[in-house]
């Protein structure tokens, strides 16, 4: 959390940690190729519009560049099925290595790939969430 690309926001946020009485703990997650799950998110966002693409309304959307989501939902009906079932083999296989810091403690997270378990203090129970 000293370096890039942690920003001055994530080392505040992280500050604030003990005074809302946690402790933060680091953790290492597994050097797993986690952008593999982007298939799963193409999927799901294209299953969302689906009624949307497939009317032609996703024409309409002002932005049409190749990475922009309006192309994305388009792609995403050619995704291969075998190709999603590993993925989510693969997204069962994170959350299950990751499950024990999810549900013994707080967790916080952010996009930046760090990681930080947070341990409730002694004096303050621990809410069921």
């Amino acid at each position: 959390m000293k370096e890039n690309p942690a920003t001055d926001v994530d080392r505040a946020a992280l500050k604030m940690l003990p005074k809302l009485g946690m402790i933060p703990v680091e953790v290492s997650l597994p050097n797993w190729p986690y952008q593999a799950l982007n298939l799963i998110l193409f999927a799901e966002g294209a299953a969302a519009f689906e009624e949307l693409t497939l009317s032609g309304g996703i024409n309409q959307l002002k932005v049409q560049t190749p990475d922009a989501w309006p192309n994305l939902f388009r792609q995403a009906r050619f995704l291969s099925a075998v190709d999603f079932v590993q993925a989510d083999r693969f997204r069962r296989k994170v959350a299950e290595e990751n499950g024990a810091n999810f549900f013994t403690s707080r967790f916080a997270a952010s996009a930046l790939g760090c990681a930080t378990k947070c341990s409730p203090s002694a004096t303050t129970p621990a809410s069921p969430r």
